[in-house]
């Protein structure tokens, strides 16, 4: 979100922009999965308008039909939340399954090194991977950073997130909303894809575990896992467990954040949620407004 947020109103303003995601689909958090025949939202499961930054994003989206109420004060995409993403990506340089190793500073600005070998210059470079990840690549470019920029930078830490992704042959009990949060030390959310209107087949099942109980079964497999995750969703489904699929958010959601809505070095910025805060507008406000400071810087 923070990096189409961002290119769009870059390109809105004239600029040349190039956005590289290493997924195969743009979104990154805001993803939405087709797995046996059904379909999945598996990261973020909706958003809200309390930043104004979002507000005006999503307004199209609404009348378009694209978005619409989930509950109180929530707001679900009817085709996924990937699909907005798309919307937001249409018309730019969007790139995808691109994997970035460094990066580095070169005179008058800076140079991406992609895994294939290949290069990408430009003048401005915005960071929005979560930041151990952007900080690694800069690491790895010889990039050096004064302390005060390290010592902010390194306070970005973030949950973890197991999610399991579920076909159910029987009755998923949610209610008339679709979603639930237990927060029972082992499940944290809980939606149904059919009646949110995501998935036309029925018994599509989106579970995330709590942070804790992620930390704490990282490393364990799927087939350890997983059972643990399915019996505690039980008393929300009624019928056999067809199939699942696990997936691991290592960057799920910040566990700080930090102070500012952007992270400005000159030509070089850094964005996130882990800036704007824990949410889909969280993200968008801080991809906006480090747009800004770098439109401001260029001029």
């Amino acid at each position: 979100m923070a990096g189409l947020a961002a290119g769009r109103r870059l390109h809105d303003s004239g600029w040349r922009v190039i956005v590289l995601d290493k997924g195969r689909v743009p979104g990154g958090r805001m993803a939405t999965k087709t797995f046996d025949d059904g379909r999945f939202d598996y990261g973020a499961q909706f958003f809200t308008l309390r930043e104004q930054a979002l507000a005006e994003l999503a307004s199209p989206w609404i009348g378009a039909g694209l978005a619409g109420p989930w509950g109180e004060r929530r707001f679900r995409a009817k085709d996924g939340m990937r699909a907005l993403m798309e919307t937001m990506a249409a018309g730019l340089d969007v790139r995808c399954g691109v994997r970035v190793t460094r990066v580095a500073e070169r005179a008058g600005g800076w140079i991406a090194e992609l895994e294939t070998g290949d290069q990408l210059a430009a003048a401005t470079a915005l960071l929005t991977a979560p930041v151990p990840q952007s900080l690694t690549l800069l690491e790895q470019g010889g990039v050096v950073l004064n302390d005060l920029d390290w010592a902010l930078l390194e306070r970005a830490t973030y949950w973890k997130s197991l999610t399991i992704l579920t076909r159910i042959d029987g009755e998923i009990r949610l209610g008339p909303a679709g979603f639930a949060e237990p927060r029972d030390g082992v499940l944290a959310w809980l939606a149904d894809n059919h009646a949110k209107g995501v998935s036309a087949v029925p018994g599509c099942l989106t579970i995330h575990a709590e942070h804790a109980f992620s930390d704490a079964h990282w490393d364990d497999s799927a087939s350890v896992v997983a059972p643990e995750i399915l019996a505690a969703a039980a008393p929300f489904y009624a019928g056999r467990v067809r199939s699942y699929f696990l997936h691991r958010w290592r960057y799920a959601e910040p566990a700080v954040q930090l102070p500012a809505l952007y992270h400005g070095i000159g030509r070089l910025a850094f964005a996130g949620d882990v800036f704007g805060g824990p949410r889909v507008g969280g993200a968008a406000a801080s991809g906006l407004a480090a747009a800004d400071y770098l439109l401001e810087t260029a001029r």
